[in-house]
């Protein structure tokens, strides 16, 4: 068996093949990273953005409006996402897509609380904007009508 590295011809077959070995290495790494860089969550007081890179050129964007979440849940899996306090947020809705999945982000549990905090106030805001758009009294008026009323009946 000849040495690879003494006869020509094969030391150029060797060199191409490592080169593509490793050109396809990069490619694949800079895949994996670009997957991972370009995933982007956005949270507002109004809705959360999923943006998810999907290959080179796919992306796939979701909007949820906050008052729509029904549950936010917490995964931390293993001992060196506990340590660092890092894990996946997932948050349920009752929408097309029934379920938004946040991977590997810091203080999971900081995070689905803000977003529970944030989804009680938009539903909360939300109510409000129903209650005067169909013309409901509020429960003060309510009350201080009715208190008057009670006066004019009484002799």
């Amino acid at each position: 068996m000849p040495n690879v590295i003494t006869v020509p011809e094969y030391f150029a077959i060797f060199i191409m093949s490592a080169s593509l070995f490793f050109l396809f290495g990069l490619l694949f790494l800079f895949q994996y990273f670009l997957d991972y860089w370009c995933d982007v969550f956005i949270v507002t007081d109004k809705r959360i953005l999923d943006i998810e890179q999907k290959g080179l050129f796919s992306r796939t964007v979701s909007e949820l409006r906050l008052y729509r979440t029904q549950d936010v849940t917490t995964e931390v899996k293993g001992i060196m996402h506990s340590i660092f306090d890092y894990g996946d947020v997932f948050i349920q809705t009752a929408g097309e897509k029934q379920r938004f999945v946040f991977e590997d982000v810091p203080h999971p549990t900081q995070i689905a609380k803000l977003i529970l905090e944030l989804s009680e106030k938009n539903r909360a805001e939300q109510l409000e904007l129903a209650v005067e758009d169909f013309g409901l009294p509020d429960a003060d008026d309510f009350h201080a009508k009715k208190e008057a009323m009670a006066k004019r009946i009484e002799p």
